[in-house]
C-alpha cells in the first residue's frame, strides 16, 4: 500500500477574519458611537449658541462693541499668513515625496517664517 502525504492547508486569513470581527456589549459598532456621541455634542453646542441668542436678542447690553475688540484688518493678515504656512507645509511634504531636498528645505524654511510671523501676530495682537 502506498501512502501519499497530502499538505495539510489552513485558511489563515479567514480564521484571523473571525476572531477580528468585535461585537460590542452595547451592539453598537465603536465608530458609529463614537460619531452619535459628535453629532450629540454639536447639538449641544449650537443649541447653547442659539438659546443665548434668544435670551439676549431683545436687552440692551452695554459693552465694547466688536469693531473696538478687534482689529478685522490684522486679524485677516493673519489668518492669511497661517494658511499660507499650511500651504508651504504641503508644498515642502510633496517635495520630500518626490525627493527633492532643496525645494523640501525651501518649503520648510517658508513655513517656519510664516509660522514666526504668525507667532509675532498673536504676540502683538
Amino acid at each position: 500500500m502506498a501512502q501519499v502525504a497530502l499538505p495539510v492547508t489552513h485558511d489563515t486569513d479567514a480564521h484571523a477574519l473571525e476572531h477580528d470581527h468585535h461585537v460590542p456589549s452595547a451592539g453598537v459598532s465603536n465608530t458609529k458611537l463614537a460619531m452619535w456621541v459628535f453629532l450629540s455634542s454639536d447639538c449641544l453646542f449650537f443649541g447653547a449658541f442659539i438659546t443665548t441668542y434668544l435670551l439676549y436678542r431683545n436687552r440692551n447690553v452695554a459693552g465694547p462693541t466688536p469693531r473696538s475688540l478687534y482689529n478685522i484688518p490684522f486679524t485677516s493678515v493673519t489668518s492669511f499668513i497661517l494658511l499660507m504656512s499650511s500651504l508651504t507645509m504641503v508644498l515642502a511634504l510633496a517635495a520630500i515625496q518626490r525627493g527633492d531636498h532643496r525645494r523640501f528645505r525651501v518649503w520648510v524654511l517658508a513655513t517656519a517664517a510664516f509660522g514666526m510671523l504668525f507667532i509675532g501676530g498673536q504676540v502683538f495682537e
